[in-house]
């Protein structure tokens, strides 16, 4: 991500022309250094990070991102390796709970193709858009609608379709256990590929979990 402030190059353009030497920029920008830190700990808030999944096999320096249990870490030391960063809070700092920034979620909803994409970007999975001639395949995680469950009285121009009404001696007619009483309602299967499913967790309950739970923020459910 490309900060909207350089705060490096702001400090050395805010020193008089004499000082502009290399002791002297070197100073200032340690002195900013911390604001330097926090300023992208908000924008990565805000915006998020891309920064690459934590892997065992590689050295890590400091200030190096890595994204590890859908969060985002940063290096405290160099040769950092071998320190999973949810296990060494010498190693690593947890920067933000998630990768994704606020203004990216507030834009998550509902609609398959934006689930679509939620989901593929929350697994760092591979998003595809729907019809694409170059790339047709699903995306590697995507979504497909069941045929909605009537629950409630249904009235077509053919007899076949239509719930059953029988005659009685009150009201006229009614209808028998068969003819559902509520809502229509309406779901949909997600499709996780079996090497991503496995990657969140090896147990799948805790799976499951983890899934639901970033689910129940844009979608509303009835039952599991």
């Amino acid at each position: 991500m490309t900060p909207i402030v350089d705060i490096d190059n702001t400090v050395v353009q805010a020193l008089p022309f004499t000082k502009r030497i290399t002791n002297w920029i070197l100073f200032v920008q340690s002195v900013c250094y911390p604001v330097k830190w926090l300023y992208s700990v908000l924008a990565g808030f805000i915006n998020g990070s891309y920064a690459g999944k934590y892997n065992a096999g590689i050295t890590y320096n400091i200030g190096n991102q890595v994204i590890y249990n859908y969060g985002l870490w940063e290096s405290l030391a160099n040769g950092n390796a071998s320190h999973t960063p949810d296990a060494s809070p010498t190693w690593w700092l947890n920067v933000n709970k998630s990768f994704i920034g606020a203004m990216e979620m507030a834009h998550y909803g509902g609609s398959r193709l934006t689930l679509e994409w939620a989901l593929n970007r929350y697994f760092q999975t591979t998003f595809r858009q729907p019809n694409d001639p170059v790339s047709p395949a699903h995306s590697d995680i995507y979504i497909t609608h069941l045929v909605p469950v009537y629950t409630s009285f249904v009235s077509y121009t053919t007899e076949t379709p239509t719930s059953n009404v029988y005659t009685n001696r009150d009201s006229g007619y009614s209808f028998t256990s068969e003819v559902y009483t509520g809502e229509a309602s309406y779901g949909f299967v997600v499709h996780i590929p079996l090497a991503v499913y496995i990657g969140i967790n090896a147990s799948s309950a805790i799976a499951n979990t983890i899934i639901r739970q970033f689910l129940d923020r844009y979608v509303e459910f009835n039952t599991l």
